[in-house]
């Protein structure tokens, strides 16, 4: 089961979405580091930064999967750039959000928290957090949907998690979603090898 779901505030000691963006960056860094000398574009660790626009570069197991991860990451570069031009508001640290391009919309959940505990006596640190996803087009009777759920529990040094990854579709596909965001001042470059997708995007507001 899919959601987009409020941050839990009977359970949440410190929420830190800041975290796993943190981790999510580092392990970009590690993979397409180490995969770079097999052939990858430049711009895959070096993207272009044209004036006046937003870059990301999705990395997925498929091209929507790359897709969604792209746009929750401009998405979020927007959200920064609106809260800093905004007087007397401080930076977001958690991140909820929805975002829309024409009849595209994004919506996205970081969530994480951390606790110490005893156990036995001994001090315990418990872990967890969770992130969701949902990239919609929904356009007349043209309708497509896809939904990533992961989440992640360390406790007392028992380690869980979970992914779920899926799309739904009627009268449309991924290609008119791209479309569609390409008309509202998206640019899109694509290169796929046997271990990922890699989607550059530039969104020009």
């Amino acid at each position: 089961m899919f959601a987009i779901f409020p941050p839990d505030r009977t359970t949440t000691k410190q929420i830190g979405g800041s975290r796993m963006r943190s981790i999510t960056c580092i392990l970009m860094l590690i993979l397409t580091s180490q995969v770079l000398s097999q052939g990858l574009p430049s711009w895959v660790m070096r993207p272009p930064q044209p004036a006046g626009a937003f870059v990301a570069v999705g990395m997925g197991e498929g091209k929507a999967d790359a897709l969604a991860r792209a746009l929750v990451d401009i998405s979020t570069q927007l959200e920064i750039f609106d809260q800093m031009n905004k007087p007397d508001t401080s930076l977001i640290t958690s991140m909820v959000m929805e975002r829309s391009f024409g009849d595209v919309s994004i919506k996205f959940l970081d969530k994480s928290y951390s606790e110490t505990e005893l156990v036995d006596g001994i001090e315990s640190m418990n872990e967890y957090f969770e992130s969701s996803t949902e990239l919609r087009l929904d356009k007349d009777e043209h309708k497509w949907i896809a939904k990533q759920y992961l989440s992640y529990l360390n406790k007392a040094g028992q380690e869980q998690d979970k992914t779920h990854f899926e799309i739904t579709g009627f009268n449309a596909g991924l290609n008119d979603v791209m479309a569609e965001l390409s008309a509202t001042g998206f640019t899109f470059k694509i290169f796929a090898n046997q271990d990922a997708y890699y989607l550059l995007t530039i969104y020009r507001p």
